[in-house]
């Protein structure tokens, strides 16, 4: 595995000298989400820049999702993958619906880590033993693998093709979490409440959590969560590799969506980068019914945008309460709004003449409106960037 950042770099000259190389895409096992959507983008810009992209999902998959995502439905290739036994025992995943991902999300961290490790591992054996798939990968001769950071298949399938992989880690401040990475005392550490103002005693907290408490989690997760993937190792024979050094040392080149604009200063290795706001690009024309809105808006009040990221679902009783709240406000508001049942149209019945709720928001593009006053979000890593990209004030609700 020591050997793997002169490969990537022998994979870049060879890449820069043919003025573009073949480059495997491996999302996350699970079909939906932002994490996906980011490495739809990432497809096309790479297909932008003259290289051959595949992109690796299952056979449900029917993307791309992104609609910024230019070039994917024609130039980006899809490399699909199952097996029967696959298909009906994860019948309930496909990439259109969200119900059990839902009922997921409802149970306790450590059930949710486990749901998602243990659906990873399925897709990632279900691509091993779809021999078709796996013989046209092989036979592609791929330059390169790139892949989420969540996705240990990705890093299986590059070691197995004994080629170089560059990981992609969708959320900020993950990188403070690096084994390699030295750690300081006045860097907080992620899973501690504190900034980089510490006491001396929080200091001492910190450091306990860093060089004790961080070491335990990892090796839980390693020797819980990921040995699942022990028995893949041994099927494709790489039997001289560890989970550790799939997790911890493997990756060529590490990529952060990120940036020292919302990150406290920090040591980073010299295979790591920050791309914070590389996704927040592109733009489309509003719907006809937005901009009808938007002209009845007084720059003077001013316009709240809502959004609580694409799978956040409102039940009834929680989406009228809030229907309430945004209808006292003195401005005029646009809310992006799921219910947390399979009608659609099933929007609160209590909300303000001053309300607009749609079903899809053209986040973007009104977050560069300058009517545009305040952003209520999620706190996703991408919410967060378009907001500080504006410039705007905004409203974390986790």
């Amino acid at each position: 595995m020591q050997a793997q950042p002169m490969k990537f770099l022998i994979a870049v000259m060879v890449v820069t000298l043919a003025q573009g190389g073949k480059i495997l895409i491996k999302p996350f096992g699970q079909c939906w989400g932002s994490h996906l959507l980011n490495l739809e983008f990432l497809a096309g810009f790479l297909v932008d820049k003259g290289h051959e992209v595949y992109f690796i999902a299952p056979s449900r998959y029917a993307g791309p999702y992104n609609p910024y995502a230019k070039n994917f439905k024609n130039k980006v290739h899809l490399i699909k993958y199952t097996t029967p036994e696959f298909e009906m025992e994860h019948s309930f995943q496909s990439c259109d619906t969200s119900d059990s991902i839902d009922n997921i999300r409802k149970e306790s961290p450590t059930k949710q880590l486990h749901y998602r490790m243990s659906h990873e591992f399925s897709h990632c054996k279900a691509l091993f033993m779809s021999t078709g798939s796996l013989k046209r990968i092989k036979n592609l001769k791929a330059d390169l693998v790139i892949t989420d950071s969540l996705a240990v298949c990705g890093s299986i399938l590059a070691t197995y093709l004994d080629i170089p992989y560059v990981t992609v880690d969708m959320v900020p401040g993950s990188h403070r979490s690096v084994w390699d990475l030295p750690h300081t005392p006045y860097l907080p550490s992620v899973d501690m409440p504190f900034s980089d103002q510490m006491t001396l005693m929080e200091r001492v907290q910190n450091s306990v959590s860093q060089y004790f408490l961080q070491p335990i989690q990892n090796y839980i997760f390693r020797g819980y969560f990921l040995n699942p993937f022990r028995e893949l190792l041994e099927y494709c024979n790489l039997t001289d590799v560890t989970l550790t050094d799939l997790v911890n040392h493997g990756a060529a080149y590490r990529i952060y969506n990120t940036d020292f604009s919302i990150e406290y200063p920090s040591p980073l290795l010299p295979n790591m980068a920050f791309i914070g706001g590389f996704f927040n690009t592109g733009s489309r024309p509003l719907e006809k019914e937005v901009t009808l809105f938007l002209q009845d808006v007084e720059e003077k009040e001013g316009l709240v945008i809502v959004s609580m990221g694409s799978r956040t679902r409102y039940d009834i009783q929680w989406g009228n309460l809030f229907a309430k709240a945004l209808a006292q406000l003195p401005c005029k508001v646009i809310w992006r709004h799921i219910p947390d049942t399979n009608d659609l149209d099933d929007f609160p019945s209590e909300h303000g003449k001053n309300t607009m709720i749609v079903k899809w928001l053209p986040q973007r593009e009104l977050l560069s409106n300058p009517k545009t006053k305040l952003f209520v979000t999620h706190a996703g890593a991408g919410s967060m960037f378009e907001a500080v990209y504006h410039g705007l004030d905004h409203s974390f609700n986790c």
